[in-house]
């Protein structure tokens, strides 16, 4: 597959999603304890209720912003509360509303040392296909407050978040693992920073400058966070963990909806054999 071929397949995903996004808004909801899902259909965004203040993990596409602090109110929440957004990883669907939201309620934006440096240093890659449907206008650069580091705990109030650098999707994506209480269970949320085929396509990496050693990053990164505990699999988009069957459990009356702890190691064994039957492909058109 070429680059164009790939351009064209995301433009043609996205087209309707950018014409008419409050068709792809969605009841917010709480999934367990202080932690609500307040996306939309295509990009997922989650709210933590720390004890002091909010913490929003991605904000989703500028254009998209609406329906993110409508998603906020109807919950009961103030979006002035939210303290900090901190990012999966350094792509335009996933940090493209923070410098309106910084702008419009004070919070500071979070992200890897790492993706801050390609956001800096490298925009084609973290803005992407975007670009030729949504004016290039539209794209400012977060000016971000904190940079992560790899192992890094990021605390507020009585969340504390543990950062895994999971490169691949992007140099500098982070996996977040963190606890959540209710009625005296505590259970460990899991997300991965992206798993995403196309931005390691053989073609894109090297359309956007990128070292195809990213390849092989993202099978390491799969494995680096296997093993790791998780009772709750969160996405970063909403096929990653079944969000919406979830949902539907959940309003069906199953009160162990979100609880899965076998989901994350199918998920990372679900990854590895998309990314590894991709390469194996474009390995075998290359000779």
């Amino acid at each position: 597959m070429t680059y164009e071929e790939v351009k064209q397949k995301y433009q043609q995903h996205h087209l309707a999603f950018y014409r008419d996004p409050g068709d792809f808004a969605c009841e917010p909801f709480r999934i367990f304890g202080p932690l609500y899902y307040v996306g939309d259909k295509r990009v997922c965004e989650h709210l933590i209720d720390t004890g002091d203040g909010l913490v929003l993990i991605d904000s989703g596409y500028p254009h998209t912003i609406h329906l993110l602090v409508d998603s906020v109110w109807r919950l009961g929440f103030d979006p002035k509360d939210i303290r900090y957004i901190i990012h999966t990883h350094g792509h335009y669907d996933h940090y493209g509303a923070s410098n309106e939201f910084k702008r419009l309620y004070g919070c500071q934006l979070v992200i890897s040392r790492t993706d801050a440096e390609l956001i800096r240093d490298n925009p084609s890659a973290a803005s992407g296909s975007w670009s030729s449907i949504v004016t290039p206008l539209a794209y400012i650069p977060p000016a971000f407050d904190h940079l992560l580091e790899d192992g890094e705990d990021f605390v507020c109030g009585n969340l504390s978040i543990h950062c895994v650098e999971v490169p691949g999707h992007t140099p500098g994506a982070m996996a977040f693992f963190f606890d959540l209480a209710e009625n005296g269970r505590t259970l460990r949320a899991g997300l991965f920073g992206g798993a995403g085929l196309g931005s390691v396509r053989k073609c894109v990496l090297e359309h956007r400058h990128q070292p195809l050693s990213l390849q092989q990053d993202m099978l390491d990164s799969l494995e680096k966070v296997r093993g790791e505990k998780v009772d709750i699999h969160l996405g970063n988009h909403p096929d990653n963990n079944d969000t919406f069957g979830r949902r539907a459990r959940q309003l069906a009356g199953d009160p162990d909806a979100w609880i899965d702890p076998a989901a994350w190691d199918r998920f990372l064994d679900a990854a590895r054999a998309k990314f590894e039957k991709m390469f194996a492909e474009e390995a075998a058109e290359a000779i």
